[in-house]
């Protein structure tokens, strides 16, 4: 069973959190990751060859740390992550530019974290901002 499946649904306290589509995504993104984990652990599907995790990783171009956060990832690719998540759960996310949402994401701050994500924003050596994601619980 592919991993958007098993997702639970997400629920937001505010309106303005639930309006915010960058939040929405991000959340939602972080829901997958955990129910892939917690698939894995179970060994849900029976076939030891079954690795949720890893066809997370595959689907979403993305890889989350052991503690379950996004450690200094670029604007790019947390953007590809995103539109799948998105395009896969049948969410509103309409950015095509990481430009754009790297902007859209600083813009955002506030909110994002209002919907329970603490997000440092870092730069590599030649002002390659990096970001690191953590859904605080």
């Amino acid at each position: 069973m592919p991993v958007n499946r098993t997702c639970q649904p997400i629920v937001f306290f505010n309106r303005e959190t639930y309006s915010n589509h960058t939040a929405t995504a991000l959340a939602t993104l972080f829901n997958a990751w955990r129910t892939a984990t917690e698939a894995n652990k179970r060994n849900v599907y029976g076939e030891p060859r079954t690795d949720t995790v890893q066809e997370f990783v595959q689907r979403y171009q993305i890889r989350f740390e052991d503690d379950g956060s996004l450690r200094e990832v670029l604007s790019r690719d947390l953007l590809v992550a995103i539109k799948r998540v998105a395009r896969d759960f049948c969410l509103r996310f309409e950015m095509d530019s990481s430009r754009q949402f790297a902007q859209r994401l600083v813009n955002d701050l506030e909110t994002i974290r209002g919907a329970g994500f603490e997000i440092e924003i870092g730069q590599k050596r030649y002002g390659t901002k990096l970001y690191t994601i953590r859904c605080i619980e």
